[in-house]
C-alpha cells in the first residue's frame, strides 16, 4: 500500500509539469499572437502617419504656389494688366 501511495505522490508533480507545460505554450502562442497584432497596428498606424505628412506636405506646396486661394483672393491679387487680359 505504501509504494502504491509514494508512486501516486510521485506522479503528482509529474502531472503539474505536464499542465504547466501546456499552459506556458498556450501562454506562448497568445503572446506571439499578441506580438502580431502590435505589430500589425504598428503598421497600420505608421501608414496613417505616411499618408499624413504626405498631404501635409502636399497642402503646403499648393499653398506657397498659390493653389488653395479662392477664385475673390486671386483676383485681388492679380494687377491690372491681368484683368484687362481676363476681362
Amino acid at each position: 500500500m505504501a509504494s502504491s501511495f509514494s508512486k501516486l505522490a510521485d506522479d503528482v508533480p509529474k502531472a503539474n509539469n505536464d499542465a504547466n507545460g501546456t499552459e506556458s505554450e498556450a501562454e506562448s502562442l497568445l503572446g506571439q499572437k499578441r506580438g502580431r497584432d502590435l505589430d500589425e497596428q504598428m503598421k497600420q498606424r505608421d501608414e496613417i502617419r505616411r499618408l499624413m505628412r504626405k498631404e501635409n506636405e502636399r497642402n503646403r506646396r499648393r499653398e506657397a504656389a498659390g493653389k488653395n486661394k479662392t477664385k475673390s483672393e486671386r483676383d485681388a491679387d492679380r494687377d491690372i494688366s491681368e484683368k484687362i487680359a481676363l476681362g
